[in-house]
């Protein structure tokens, strides 16, 4: 069946695909709040669920590329806090948030104080390595400093007497997590470096501060990226071993520590180790904590590409998931930088490379190549119109000086016989026939008393 002429008519699939490209380009990148409701976890991995308030609900589907990267499994009721892009399912013809990161309700606060302390620090030099102190070898006396009913303070002992039982160990216990709990890590830093405490006169002084605590999530381990603790251990005289959470875990204190161990254990392993296995340690733990990055790295890479296959425009969906792979590169850069001081210009270079070759910077010329193009179209639709209406009024005009009301208005009669035909010729009437005359206003009604002949017009 054929479109009537000039009607655009599109079948439920084109109109539906021009609906989904329109919000996926007005709502490229989105955060958005809610609670969980209707969860499904597919067989294939996929999540899908509604993101739901007092007022409305959402739906959303977050894909398994993409989920398992989370540290945890969203609940019915759980508040949330997700980025993504909204997006539409065509088959049945509805809209939906596709969900490219997750956390808890309350985290997104937590992440952007972080590193907003993060780089506040570091532009104050808290965090440059030129400032950081080698540890003493052998160690014979140190200070741990973290929970006293830990199992991170019991797994640091063991392996301490088993490696090395003639390091003196001087125990400070403190809150590890809470509120206060930064405050008190501080005051425990500050009592070590105390001479009394550090270079007591009948025993040998503390050559080393170790604080930490086992793993958590980041509310569990937040008291480690307080800034007043982060300036403690700036300030103490004696090196300073940072040992929070696992290898993946980065707070302030390993930023500012002189030296960041990937888990407590480590943090012993190291203090009981000679120079030259320590060296040998801090390669074997650097390794592992590159493997374990490099295992997120690999996942989000293949979290890209599959995303990247299965989207209509793959392009904006790279570019969503180019960014987040930044934050997660510049992270792990400057992480790496603050707990080994090894491969910083290599990994700063990767980033100055990733930076230049950002396909951002070409997709936002296109778009503005595009606006100057539909503002073109724009306006020469516009002029057309105008012409095509200039055109319209003139034939109008001529039209109307051309009927034969306007030829009365100028002093122009119209002559007719007593049958009602109009009089073009002198010699169409006879002397005595009575004629009608048609005026402008009014007619009259006359006798033919002479007849005159001659040419056209002539009076």
């Amino acid at each position: 069946m054929r479109a009537p002429p000039g009607r655009e008519v599109m079948s439920v699939s084109q109109l539906t695909a021009k609906i989904i490209a329109s919000l996926e380009k007005s709502f490229p990148a989105v955060w958005v709040q809610g609670e969980v409701g209707d969860f499904v976890g597919h067989s294939s991995g996929h999540w899908y669920f509604n993101l739901k308030d007092d007022k409305a609900q959402l739906r959303a589907v977050m894909f398994k590329f993409v989920n398992r990267l989370l540290r945890f499994k969203p609940e019915e009721g759980m508040e949330v806090l997700c980025r993504g892009r909204v997006s539409g399912y065509a088959p049945r013809g509805v809209y939906q948030l596709n969900v490219e990161w997750m956390e808890p309700r309350g985290l997104g606060a937590l992440y952007l104080e972080f590193e907003q302390l993060k780089e506040k620090l570091g532009k104050e030099g808290l965090f440059d390595p030129a400032r950081k102190r080698p540890i003493p070898s052998p160690l014979k006396r140190i200070a741990i400093i973290t929970s006293g009913d830990g199992a991170a303070l019991q797994d640091m002992l063991r392996i301490l007497r088993e490696r090395d039982p003639g390091i003196e160990v001087l125990i400070v216990p403190s809150a590890v997590q809470g509120p206060g709990a930064a405050q008190e890590l501080a005051r425990a830093v500050e009592l070590a470096n105390r001479p009394g405490i550090a270079a007591p006169p009948d025993r040998r002084p503390l050559e080393a501060i170790v604080i930490g605590r086992g793993g958590g999530s980041l509310e569990d381990l937040w008291a480690f990226n307080d800034e007043v603790l982060a300036r403690a251990i700036a300030a103490s005289r004696i090196p300073v071993i940072s040992a929070v959470g696992h290898e993946v875990d980065f707070t302030i204190a390993d930023f500012v520590a002189d030296l960041r161990a990937p888990t407590p254990t480590a943090a012993a392993e190291i203090v009981a180790a000679g120079r030259e296995q320590r060296g040998q340690l801090l390669g074997h733990q650097l390794h592992r904590m590159r493997s374990a990055v490099a295992r997120r790295y690999e996942d989000a890479a293949f979290a890209l590409d599959s995303l990247g296959s299965r989207l209509r425009d793959p392009g904006r969906a790279v570019l969503d998931l180019m960014m987040r792979a930044d934050e997660l590169h510049e992270r792990t850069r400057r992480a790496m930088l603050a707990a080994a001081r090894i491969g910083a210009r290599a990994v700063e270079a990767q980033g100055r490379a990733l930076k230049a070759h950002d396909p951002r910077t070409r997709h936002l010329l296109m778009a503005a190549r595009l606006d100057g193009l539909g503002s073109r179209i724009t306006s020469a639709g516009m002029a057309r119109a105008q012409r095509g209406y200039h055109r319209l009024e003139t034939s109008g005009a001529r039209l109307s000086a051309l009927s034969p009301e306007s030829t009365l208005a100028r002093g122009f009669s119209i002559t007719r016989d007593a049958a009602g035909r109009v009089v073009r010729d002198a010699s169409a009437v006879a002397v005595g026939d009575d004629l009608e005359l048609v005026l402008w206003r009014g007619g009259l009604d006359t006798t033919v008393k002479k007849i005159r002949e001659g040419g056209k017009g002539n009076g």
